[in-house]
């Protein structure tokens, strides 16, 4: 799916947050540079709702990122086809 569309899809499936198209971040375990649909949280942007904000941890994206249950598995399966950082 394209980057634009994802968006377009995730802004219908979780209107509450702000949806905006990014680059991953280096310091992941994936390939950093490739596009990615990110939201803003309390002042951040979240690239990855499946970490904590400092990447570090596991998070429950429903939970600690208030994310809906259609955002989360449109994302999981995003997340499914992003490439490992060699």
């Amino acid at each position: 799916m394209k980057i634009e569309a994802l968006c377009e899809k995730l802004k219908m499936a979780d209107p509450s947050k702000d949806w905006d198209i990014r680059e991953m971040p280096e310091g992941t375990e994936f390939e950093p540079g490739i596009p990615v649909v990110c939201f803003l949280f309390e002042g951040m942007f979240i690239c990855d709702p499946f970490l904590s904000d400092c990447g570090g941890f596991e998070a429950d994206p429903v939970k600690d990122y208030g994310l809906t249950e259609a955002a989360v598995e449109i994302l999981r399966m995003e997340r499914s086809n992003w490439k490992m950082a060699p």
